[in-house]
This record gives structure tokens, sequence and C-alpha cells, in this order.
């Protein structure tokens, strides 16, 4: 079942195949006739096509972006292996030093508080205290 944003979609990419130099998006309403708002809108969401450059428009000395489709692979083969070995290094090397700091910071907390060797200094108690 095809829907009509999927023909829209199809009629944009068969124009911009027809054109490689790219279209804006007044060009494409205008081949198309649609409005403006359904083309862009439909345009933006195309995973396939790219804002190529920028353009003057006719009007006012505003710009307007030249869209392009792009040529994308029928299959990207996936690279062998979860990942590379100098990210395992790094990562195991990462975890190394968590466990270090951790066996560090353990150690610290059990250990028992310095013991003073009688310099206790003793303060007076606050005359507001008695």
């Amino acid at each position: 079942m095809t829907t009509e944003k999927q023909l829209l979609n199809d009629r944009v990419r068969e124009l911009l195949i027809a054109n490689p130099d790219g279209m804006t998006i007044p060009q494409i309403v205008g081949a198309l006739d649609k409005s403006d708002n359904v083309v862009r809108y439909a345009v933006q969401r195309m995973p396939d096509v790219y804002i190529d450059r920028w353009v003057q428009a006719e009007n006012a000395g505003k710009f307007a972006a030249v869209w392009v489709r792009a040529d994308i692979p029928e299959d990207a083969p996936r690279p062998d292996g979860k990942s590379h070995p100098s990210r395992k290094e790094r990562v195991e090397t990462y975890r190394n030093k968590a466990r270090e700091q951790h066996a560090k910071r353990a150690a610290k907390r059990l250990s028992p508080p310095p013991v003073s060797q009688g310099l206790t200094r003793w303060a007076s108690p606050p005359p507001w205290a008695n």
C-alpha cells in the first residue's frame, strides 16, 4: 500500500535524480504543482536528500537552499569484530585504574584515625556554657 507521502517522496527523488545539480524548493514546487509547505516538509524528512549549497533567490536578496540527492550504497558491510583492539586496551586500563582507586578509598575508610602524640590543645569553654 503506497501512501500519498511516499508517492510525493518518490516524485521528488525522481526530480532530483533528473537534476544532479540540485533544485530549490520553488523549483520543485513548480515541477510538482504542490504547495510550498508540503514540498518543504517532504524534503526535510527524506533521508537521502541534503542541502548542497545556498544560492541567492530571485526575490529581495534572500538565500534559497539547493537540495541534492545523496548516493547511498545498497549495503554497507559491517566491520569484523565488535571493537578495535586499542579500544579494548583503553577500556582495560580504565577499569584497572578504577579498581585501584576503589581499593585505595576502601583502605582509607577502614584504617583507624591517626593517634596524636600528646599534642592535644585544650580550649577553655565559652562563658555562656556555664
